[in-house]
């Protein structure tokens, strides 16, 4: 009986639920970032086939963020899409961190319709040809994309005299309803077509609201909804030199995750010159899964290299023994989630 109602309700598109596995992860260019996203301390990332979105102050590490994708992705053979509406992507910073802007599909969008309807002409067109590489398509940033409304109608859209078009005085409202209307769409095809959707935004402050929280990001609450990791950035100390500034820390906040549980923190360093620290602050996630232990000013990883002392510094430098240790006394070197 109960198959036969299966294989009944199977024909109008109703099955039962299975388990529908990440097909695979892009890393994030920082191993701690890496773990507060996907829960594993090796082989994480963000996952394929999801909506993420990226938020925070000014200068946090969001372009940064971006950036480090984009490289990643590239080496591992997908095909990436940029849509820099910041226009804030610098080629030799690109370069310094592995990325190939030669390599990388490239607009600069001007109005969320336009932005939406490039990335449904860019799915199509690359799945016309090739069916199975994973596609990363990136928006840096939602609140920098306009809409035909504000640009008030248009024949304004059309000019391109460098002259700035006559704005709508009105407030406008329908940039939330199209981001809103245009991931009920996509995101079920981000899934089904392989794509991976990473989206940065600016947080801006609530005016006149007396209770409930003090920011909001721009564009609605469709990316809320629609994104499966949600990440709020915060620039930390400086690092520096006599010469001036080098780097600096970023502190991330998982403030949502549809793939592993939420609210974990983590806090890594980025320089100017190449980037992301890939193992900076990793540490101190081993050190919470007891992988490491700290007896004052020094640490040990009994586990790897007995009672040994060690810095800090050395264990960072150190970090791909570990790991690999870690890997291969743990499930034949698969992929290692903690227990929770």
């Amino acid at each position: 009986m109960a198959k036969t109602i299966d294989s009944e309700l199977s024909g109008i598109g109703i099955g039962r639920m299975v388990d529908i596995p990440i097909r695979g992860w892009l890393p994030t260019g920082s191993a701690s970032l890496d773990y507060a996203i996907s829960g594993k301390l090796t082989g994480g990332g963000y996952p394929q086939g999801r909506i993420i979105e990226m938020y925070g102050d000014p200068s946090a590490g969001k372009t940064l963020l971006i950036t480090q994708a984009i490289a990643q992705a590239q080496q591992m053979g997908w095909y990436v899409y940029l849509d820099d509406s910041e226009n804030a992507l610098d080629k030799f910073f690109a370069q310094s961190v592995g990325a190939d802007p030669d390599a990388l599909y490239y607009s600069t969008s001007e109005t969320v319709e336009g932005h939406f309807k490039r990335v449904s002409n860019f799915i199509q067109k690359v799945r016309a040809h090739d069916k199975d590489t994973p596609i990363l398509i990136c928006l840096d940033s939602l609140a920098m994309v306009s809409t035909t409304h504000e640009r008030g109608g248009a024949e304004n859209i059309q000019e391109d005299d460098g002259s700035i078009p006559e704005l709508n005085s009105k407030r406008d409202m329908t940039k939330a309803q199209l981001v809103r209307a245009a991931l009920r769409v996509l995101a079920t095809r981000f899934m089904k077509d392989n794509v991976l959707y990473i989206c940065s935004n600016h947080v801006t402050a609530v005016i006149g609201q007396m209770y409930g929280p003090k920011t909001t990001t721009p564009g609605g609450s469709g990316i809320k909804f629609a994104a499966s990791v949600r990440l709020d950035l915060g620039r930390g100390k400086a690092h520096g030199s006599s010469e001036g500034p080098t780097g600096h820390e970023v502190r991330v906040t998982v403030t949502k995750n549809k793939v592993a549980p939420p609210f974990k923190r983590v806090t890594f360093d980025m320089y100017f010159d190449r980037g992301v620290d890939k193992y900076s602050g990793f540490v101190d996630v081993l050190q919470q899964q007891g992988i490491v232990e700290q007896h004052g000013g020094w640490y040990t990883a009994p586990e790897v290299f007995g009672d040994k002392k060690m810095r800090k510094s050395d264990l960072e430098e150190g970090m791909e023994e570990i790991l690999s240790k870690i890997c291969g006394s743990s499930s034949g070197g698969e992929d290692v989630t903690p227990e929770s």
